[in-house]
């Protein structure tokens, strides 16, 4: 008996805190985050890859893999925006954009995954201090 009542309690306190920290809120501002981080992401893995093996070969792959992990409607977008990227003959170019974006994308995710590690937790970060000598 003393058993059901801890692990209620562990239930109910663990239902508190989800609520009080807003991991819905959070889950969802990172989701959003991360899914414009996928598309130069997956660009990048394609170009880098197909030097490798052939084209083709790596695309089937992925959106085989994309498929699984996201459902059919979000693979059948990403490999839209690869199509529309490679469409072009300039592939370098394609490739540049693509890690410029990935680095502004991924930067995002990770900020927004601090954030919300410090407001679960309750942290502040500290200020830095402006100037060469400090």
């Amino acid at each position: 008996m003393r058993f059901i009542k801890g692990a209620g309690n562990v239930f109910k306190m663990s239902f508190v805190g989800f609520s009080d920290d807003k991991v819905l809120k959070l889950s969802g501002s990172l989701a959003y985050t991360m899914v414009f981080s996928m598309g130069p992401l997956i660009l990048i893995v394609i170009t880098t890859s197909s030097f490798f093996f052939g084209r083709d070969a790596i695309e089937g792959r992925i959106y085989g893999q994309l498929e699984s992990f996201l459902g059919h409607d979000t693979a059948l977008q990403l490999q839209e925006i690869i199509k529309h990227a490679a469409i072009s003959s300039k592939t370098r170019l394609a490739t540049i954009i693509g890690l410029i974006f990935l680095f502004i994308g991924a930067t995002g995710v990770f900020s927004e995954m601090q954030d919300s590690i410090n407001m679960i937790w309750g942290l502040r970060a500290k200020p830095k201090k402006a100037g060469l000598l400090s």
